[in-house]
């Protein structure tokens, strides 16, 4: 594993998160849709009332998944920033956190970033900056 694609989990766990999040979504709708909502006061089960507490039963077991995949993100969001503090570049640090953390493009990121005199770094300098920044990160956390 590169560098870079150590700093990518972040953002792909993000995304299963989001996906999932998306899931449970489509699942709660057909649950509402269903025709039928579940109450205590039935006696008499229905097919219908089956298929809704199928679903319900499936909505309770995807919020545990993500429970824990939330939990999973924050740990491993928490440790990636505790590495990228490592450095002892500020630009890098900069870098690094704003492309793997916030997620932000190399383009954006050249026009938020300042030199020690308030100019801006040219797009050119900030994707030579990235490529110095995740060698020195991939040093840091013993990545060949």
């Amino acid at each position: 594993m590169t560098a870079k694609e150590y700093l990518q989990q972040v953002r792909l766990l993000d995304l299963k998160i989001d996906q999932k999040m998306d899931q449970l979504s489509d699942l709660r709708a057909k649950a509402v849709n269903s025709g039928q909502a579940l109450s205590a006061d039935k006696v008499q089960t229905s097919v219908s009332g089956d298929r809704t507490a199928r679903i319900v039963e499936n909505c309770v077991d995807l919020e545990a998944e993500i429970e824990e995949l939330i939990r999973s993100f924050i740990r491993l969001k928490s440790r990636i920033i505790d590495e990228i503090h490592e450095l002892d570049d500020y630009r890098y640090v900069e870098l690094l956190y704003r492309k793997y953390i916030q997620y932000m493009r190399l383009e954006e990121i050249s026009c938020k970033m300042k030199k020690r005199n308030g100019e801006p770094y040219s797009y050119d300098h900030i994707a030579a900056l990235h490529g110095e920044a995740l060698k020195s990160f991939s040093e840091i956390i013993k990545i060949p």
